[in-house]
């Protein structure tokens, strides 16, 4: 039944009302951490339960309780690498084969706990409460990367290849020569939070809001519009409650937390509130779906395209406009009531790939040089924007 619904809005996600996020589990509870790729989808299960891991092989249809070796005590993050998965636990780190499953201790030269891992290119980061750790994918040991980092404790990382972040009890800091100097945010009002790299720009979260720093220029902004503002408390800071994850699905930021999941408008920094209101604690996407957990709440999905698109055009009304065929091998063709002013082409990751201003009521173009998948088509005519959706086969 689970899966017939989530199936349904995956056909009608441009007509059907918003929110639409669907309860796929909550037969294993408490959950804290979320991964997926392909149709594999695994949640991390509390310590109060009798397994430490949900696992889904058919995105979320059916669900299987696991039981790390050990006795692992639940998992309370999980990353997913290009051939690796990893799991932090209160006995120590994880990790398996994306296909194979099989779980084994990773954790030599670490201390326990570890509070997250992350894999960039070819390097491992990970972090207890006040030391960053570092590990090629061909060592045999983790090694300390940087315990002089100023902070009584560290809430989340980033890297970016050359770039670490860390933010942490004082504040944000920055490295560029791999932990062996660091660089002061100035100005934040409350510091503890998650941190997240794109491009030229750096973004925190925090329960005082998001700040984000150009690293060009150095500049920061505060960048809070949209967030669910908690209260407001002595001396007059803003408080926006707890945030617990950034997620980069292409260029697309999506953060979660106390107040549900936002995604960032990109050109107007805006947060948009998407759904999952009341703590939700971890996001992932498998391309095709997104999906989240909430603690006692269970594990949740949601169409990703849906997510990629904002609700403004999300529910824009029915107008004139034929895309044909769909699906295509290529050859797309375009007819509208009115004249078309702009059309832009987006992939099924929210990445703009083509750009038209025909300035006609119809034309033809082709999209055989790219993947086939899911793209999404943004019209500007002399009568408004809307959205449609096309398949590439």
């Amino acid at each position: 039944m689970k899966k017939l619904l989530l199936s349904l809005l995956l056909a009608y996600c441009f007509t059907a009302a918003y929110p639409q996020w669907v309860l796929l589990s909550d037969d294993f509870v408490p959950n804290a951490a979320v991964t997926a790729y392909d149709s594999t989808v695994i949640a991390g299960i509390g310590s109060f339960n009798a397994f430490d891991l949900a696992l889904s092989l058919d995105a979320g249809n059916t669900w299987t309780g696991i039981t790390l070796p050990g006795g692992a005590n639940g998992v309370s993050y999980l990353h997913t690498g290009k051939s690796w998965l990893y799991a932090c636990t209160p006995n120590g780190v994880y990790r398996a084969d994306k296909e194979s499953l099989n779980w084994m201790l990773y954790n030599q030269g670490l201390p326990n706990p570890v509070i997250e891992v992350i894999e960039r290119d070819s390097i491992l980061m990970a972090f207890n409460i006040n030391t960053l750790f570092i590990r090629g994918l061909e060592d045999s040991v983790w090694s300390v990367l940087s315990d002089n980092i100023p902070h009584e404790y560290i809430t989340g990382i980033d890297f970016d290849g050359n770039l670490i972040a860390v933010a942490g009890s004082n504040g944000v800091f920055e490295s560029v020569d791999m932990g062996a100097s660091w660089t002061f945010w100035t100005g934040l009002s409350t510091a503890i939070g998650k941190i997240v790299i794109k491009g030229d720009t750096i973004i925190h979260a925090s329960p005082g809001g998001v700040t984000r720093k150009l690293i060009s220029t150095g500049t920061l902004a505060i960048v809070s519009n949209g967030l669910i503002k908690l209260w407001t408390p002595p001396p007059g800071w803003d408080y926006y409650g707890t945030f617990e994850q950034f997620h980069r699905i292409g260029d697309n930021i999506f953060l979660c937390g106390e107040t549900g999941v936002y995604k960032l408008r990109d050109n107007e920094w805006y947060w948009e509130l998407m759904g999952l209101e009341s703590w939700t604690y971890s996001l992932e996407d498998n391309g095709e779906t997104v999906f989240a957990v909430k603690g006692n709440g269970g594990i949740w999905g949601r169409p990703l395209d849906q997510m990629l698109l904002s609700s403004p055009e999300m529910n824009l009304p029915v107008a004139p406009v034929t895309i044909y065929p769909n699906p295509t091998p290529g050859p797309v063709m375009v007819r509208s009531d009115k004249t078309i002013l702009e059309l832009k082409i987006y992939n099924h990751l929210g990445q703009l790939i083509e750009v038209f201003n025909p300035a006609d009521f119809y034309f033809q173009f082709e999209l055989k040089n790219h993947s086939t998948g899911i793209y999404f088509f943004h019209l500007t005519t002399t009568d408004g924007s809307l959205v449609r959706k096309l398949i590439l086969r």
